[in-house]
């Protein structure tokens, strides 16, 4: 099977060049104008392989942020809230208002978690050199900033053509 959009030859199974990477899995339906049969039923050794992905992917845990942090927080106040709004509103909710505390704490503690990953991974002292480099940098409103050297600040060039071509005439010059 070619490539169409740059001729390339793949194998006939293949779901993308291996030149330009184009997506050409269509080819082959493309040149038949029916599509492929697929299998009703995944075999045995397919559908293990795709659970143990979404456990695996289940387990990874996602780095903690502050955002995250205060959203679990968040939904674990609202969830306070509800249940609490359910125990004393709803007629019948007394009897399984407390069951809303489940999703309650476990947000809570999960926000809680987030916070206190997040305060260990702050260095030791950072807080104090934090506020002094804030006090040693504040200057006073008549004051100028010190100038900086732009030269090392130039966009990147839009091309690389361009950029070989301001390149090879900055070593003409010298």
């Amino acid at each position: 099977m070619f490539c169409p959009k740059c001729a390339t030859q793949n194998m006939d199974n293949a779901r993308f060049c291996r030149a330009c990477g184009a997506d050409i899995s269509l080819v082959p339906v493309a040149l038949t104008g029916r599509r492929p049969e697929t299998p009703a039923v995944l075999d045995e050794e397919e559908e293990e392989t795709r659970a143990s992905r979404r456990r695996r992917r289940r387990r990874e845990k996602k780095p903690a942020t502050y955002a995250k942090a205060f959203e679990n927080l968040g939904v674990g106040a609202a969830f306070l809230i509800i249940s609490l709004v359910v125990a004393l509103a709803v007629p019948s909710g007394r009897f399984w208002w407390f069951w809303l505390l489940i999703p309650t704490f476990a947000c809570f503690g999960e926000g809680i978690g987030q916070l206190i990953q997040l305060r260990r991974e702050l260095p030791r002292g950072a807080d104090a050199a934090l506020s002094q480099a804030e006090l040693s940098s504040s200057h006073t409103a008549g004051e100028l900033p010190a100038p900086r050297n732009t030269s090392e600040m130039m966009a990147p060039p839009p091309s690389v053509t361009e950029g070989t071509t301001r390149h090879l005439s900055t070593k003409d010059r010298g």
